[in-house]
């Protein structure tokens, strides 16, 4: 079995700036390794994410003009008039 104790003690810091001696920036070092590989990581999975979607898209568009010449294909049957012009240009007399 562990146990612990613990002791309060007062302090005479204020509450309001108990985090002041974290917070404060002095010898400041910015630490460029970190904002560089945060910065590669975010590029990677945005490509990857990128990818996905344009591999996706690219697979919809190709079923979707693979359905449409199917459609013309049922529509055009040899024994019927296929004609997708039925309607006249509005320049042309009647």
């Amino acid at each position: 079995m562990f146990t612990y104790s613990v002791e309060w003690e007062t302090s005479t810091l204020a509450w309001a700036s108990r985090w002041d001696t974290y917070l404060s920036m002095s010898n400041a070092q910015i630490h460029w390794f970190s904002i560089l590989n945060s910065l590669v990581v975010v590029l990677f999975l945005a490509g990857v994410l990128a990818a996905i979607i344009i591999r996706t898209l690219k697979k919809d568009i190709a079923n979707y003009n693979k359905l449409d010449e199917e459609m013309v294909g049922i529509l055009c049957r040899p024994h019927y008039a296929c004609n997708l012009d039925r309607y006249p240009d509005s320049t042309q007399t009647r």
